[in-house]
């Protein structure tokens, strides 16, 4: 009979009246008067009022349907009073499906929560594309804990776990706030989420809606904004059913631990792209992440993620310290995994105790216990963790080229075993890896696909990243430390704004390809640091890479005042045989050194290859590795006494 209720609803009123039929016309004031009456003994249509008082925006209009016996959810289909039989469904005739329809009453004080999620479960089964949040604070005082699945606990709302074809969603909210405030025994667990999305979605969208956990004061609760995970709850996938489009615009988050994870397990494959456009990431609270990891495309742009008090986050006065981190300030902005394209433009972020932004190497990969390094040509059989899946061990088969991570040394798979690898040791690719001892005892280390981030490209245009101290942090230092990291793929930074940043941009080399960085790019940013000496940090750098064969041009890199005791280096990079790297076209400047701190213009952590050091200009500062003939440099640069 839900077919029959959709046809109703697409053509509406009019059809109805097309049926020549005996028709009769009643008016209700709510929704309890219209299932409070006996049920019609013929066919008609009924006008309601509101869902809970007249012009509350969940009225409309309803037709009586005497052989219907779908379910009464409590917003399309309604029963009357006394009948088993008969429904009455909701014409929309045109009209969007919004939540008060379903008894949503946004005062910011009842729990609306049930009615969001019957809204969710009717659009979704029907197929309908969007669903409206008409300006209000929908506040969220209670879990979905469904009977056997742990996976629901914790969680406000729940979208794609129900069966059928896969889910395609808006829900668009301008002016609308889900506003969590609930309360319990266990509300400090990790699963406590607003919005938790499951597999079975094809494309979902949120667009305009604010996420806002109402934290009470001293508290450190994990509270995430948006989840997508799978249905099992176990490691967080998102895998069986290809998910094209996940989506967020103009949205904010307020006070949420992890505003927004996504596929966080290493066997993700599912979202072909992930956007997040124009939204406003306020007191994250320890922790924003953003996780994409493996397939697809993340795509970040205008998004502003500050944290403008980290003592005072929502509630006020809270002067206790945050979750891992100290005194409340937020720990990350965005964490990634390796989605083959990170895309980000245009974003702002302010005081972070770590990573402003940080792109990790999550590719597959086995656990190893204990190995012992075999001599190059030699053979070693690795005993595998026992946890370890027949689908992830399915992902080596013979012939495949890995490594070992921790600089621990090249295979090749030699055979599997049901819960073993034997491997044959191969040369080192690059000298810009060592290669391990022969013999050598090696414990914790992961086997990895070699080249399995060979097509990884991060692009980061035109992001200001402001590390000033702010209230409340330790000792008045720094935060974004680095403001960047990255672990893997090809990098291109630029046109960027580093303001106060312990570390600007860290850029570890690739181990599983460790020629993947050829293309990378590093320029035309504007890289200031202030001179301070960070406690328990004298020495350290503005910007540390390993890359063979990338640019570095055009950067300014900004040194104001350094303190007695600093030892600072704007640039540190590596470079290898794999091709020849290139600095063309920066400057390297302290405005005063008088204070008695040293800066050095480029650092070295390897002597491999060769460094092209072209057009660069040194003024007040040390060109560093740039004179050292050991390093072996080539070009003419301008050096300012």
């Amino acid at each position: 009979m839900l077919r029959l209720g959709i046809l109703w609803m697409a053509i509406g009123a009019a059809g109805v009246w097309a049926q020549n039929s005996p028709i009769s016309e009643l008016k209700y004031v709510t929704v309890a008067d219209l299932r409070s009456q006996p049920p019609p003994t013929r066919p008609c249509y009924a006008e309601v009022q509101g869902y809970s008082w007249p012009g509350d925006g969940g009225g409309g209009f309803f037709f009586w349907d005497g052989k219907c016996t779908e379910a009464d959810e409590g917003g399309a289909y309604f029963k009357a009073e006394g009948a088993d039989e008969g429904r009455w469904f909701r014409i929309f005739a045109g009209k969007r499906a919004s939540v008060l329809m379903w008894g949503a009453r946004g005062d910011g004080k009842t729990d609306d929560a049930p009615a969001i999620q019957r809204a969710l479960d009717f659009v979704s089964k029907a197929g309908f594309t969007l669903l409206e949040f008409p300006p209000a604070t929908y506040a969220l005082n209670r879990w979905i804990e469904p009977a056997g699945n742990a996976a629901w606990r914790y969680t406000h709302l729940a979208l794609g776990r129900q069966a059928g074809p896969p889910v395609q969603l808006t829900m668009r909210g301008p002016g609308a706030t889900l506003l969590s405030v609930a309360n319990g025994p266990e509300v400090n667990s990790s699963r406590n989420t607003i919005l938790q999305i499951y597999e079975n979605i094809k494309e979902f969208r949120a667009e305009g809606l604010t996420f806002e956990r109402r934290m009470e004061p001293g508290s450190g609760n994990f509270r995430q904004g948006v989840n997508v995970t799978d249905n099992t709850g176990q490691g967080n996938l998102l895998q069986e059913i290809p998910t094209h489009l996940i989506g967020f615009y103009d949205c904010t988050f307020i006070d949420c631990h992890r505003a927004l994870t996504v596929g966080r397990g290493l066997l993700h494959q599912g979202i072909d792209q992930l956007d997040v456009v124009e939204c406003r990431f306020l007191y994250p609270r320890a922790s924003n992440s953003t996780s994409k990891d493996g397939g697809g495309q993340v795509a970040l742009a205008g998004c502003d993620v500050e944290n403008l008090n980290c003592i005072n986050s929502y509630a006020e006065g809270c002067d206790e310290s945050g979750v891992n981190s100290p005194n409340g300030l937020p720990k990350d902005g965005f964490w990634f995994g390796t989605g083959r394209r990170t895309l980000i433009d245009g974003c702002t972020l302010k005081r972070f105790w770590v990573e402003g932004i940080a792109v990790f190497d999550n590719e597959a990969g086995l656990f190893v216990e204990k190995i012992v390094i075999p001599a190059e040509g030699e053979t070693v059989e690795l005993a595998l963790s026992k946890g370890t899946s027949e689908k992830l061990l399915g992902l080596f088969p013979a012939g495949a080229a890995v490594y070992l991570s921790k600089r621990n040394g090249y295979y090749t798979v030699e055979k599997t075993g049901t819960f073993s690898l034997t491997l044959r040791r191969q040369a080192q690719p690059s000298p810009m890896i060592p290669g391990p001892k022969t013999g050598a005892e090696a414990v914790g280390v992961f086997c990895k696909l070699a080249n399995g981030t060979a097509d990884v490209v991060t692009r980061i245009t035109a992001c200001n990243f402001d590390g000033a101290p702010v209230l409340g942090s330790p000792d008045g230092q720094n935060c974004l430390n680095p403001a960047i990291r990255i672990e893997a793929g090809e990098i291109v930074i630029s046109e960027n704004s580093f303001i106060s940043a312990n570390v600007a941009l860290l850029g570890l080399m690739d181990e599983s390809a460790p020629y993947g960085q050829t293309g990378s790019l590093i320029s035309n940013n504007f890289i200031q640091d202030d001179g301070k000496n960070r406690k328990g940090a004298p020495r350290r750098c503005q910007v540390a890479v390993g890359i063979i064969g990338g640019t570095i041009e055009g950067n300014a890199f900004i040194i104001k005042d350094p303190d007695e005791g600093v030892d600072l280096t704007c640039l540190s990079v590596g470079w290898g045989a794999g091709g020849s790297s290139v600095l063309r076209g920066n400057v390297f400047r302290s405005a005063n050194t008088a204070g008695g701190g040293k800066v050095s213009a480029i650092g070295r952590n390897n002597r491999i290859g060769k460094m092209v050091a072209d057009g660069n200009v040194f003024d007040g500062v040390d060109a560093g590795a740039a004179e050292d003939p050991a390093a072996n440099f080539e070009g003419k640069n301008i050096k300012i006494p």
